[in-house]
């Protein structure tokens, strides 16, 4: 239901993250991908997933959407393994991975300062850990948007396509555990948790961290 959503807007800022990273560009990783979904991510962010030893960790075990497999046919033959798991318990074994990814999905879990501490223990020394996800408050000239803008912005279809899916199956409209008003508190956690900040940037209402063990 989020296909228009996801093509105009998340894979621009996925293919953003891996080049402004450097992190897609490198080979021979293993990857910890933490509430990714569906796992399009091993084919969206790493520019040679056929390199990439990639681990997908979500409570649910998703189909990839036809709108990915569209994009990029490497995704009908391309390994991944499946961990069906919370984001707080990783059934990992220490120092375990070489990168830790977490895109668009902080914001869904319930303690996501004791994720942030099982991402740093299963990380090898030397792990590198991204975190993206987005603010809450838009930017002061974005406020007074027309009623018109926001009918046909980037993010009307996934506004309809909640609705719907919130009005027929009787569930609440915000799926979101936690509010940003700023990334201060993800900073916090990280440096308390031991991690080095290497790479930060706040762009439009989104923020990411690239950190290190």
């Amino acid at each position: 239901s989020l296909s228009v959503y996801t093509i105009i807007n998340s894979l621009p800022i996925i293919n953003y993250l891996s080049i402004s990273t450097g992190l897609g560009s490198k080979k021979n990783l293993k990857v910890l991908d933490v509430g990714g979904g569906t796992g399009h991510t091993l084919a969206t962010f790493f520019k040679f997933p056929e390199t990439i030893d990639y681990f997908l960790v979500d409570p649910n075990i998703r189909l990839i959407h036809d709108q990915f497999i569209r994009f990029y046919p490497k995704l009908t033959y391309l390994k991944m393994s499946h961990i069906q798991a919370n984001a707080e318990f990783l059934p990992i074994k220490d120092n375990s991975f070489d990168v830790v990814l977490n895109l668009s999905a902080i914001d869904h879990l319930d303690d996501y300062k004791k994720f942030i501490s099982e991402a740093h223990r299963v990380l090898k020394p030397g792990g590198e850990f991204l975190i993206y996800s987005h603010l809450d408050i838009p930017p002061k000239e974005e406020v007074k948007t027309k009623l018109q803008s926001k009918l046909f912005s980037h993010s009307f279809f996934e506004r309809l396509s909640r609705y719907r899916y919130f009005k027929k199956y009787a569930v609440g409209d915000d799926d979101h555990t936690l509010h940003l008003e700023n990334e201060m508190p993800i900073e916090e956690a990280l440096i308390n948790q031991g991690f080095k900040i290497i790479k930060k940037e706040v762009f439009k209402r989104y923020f990411y961290f690239l950190t290190e063990k």
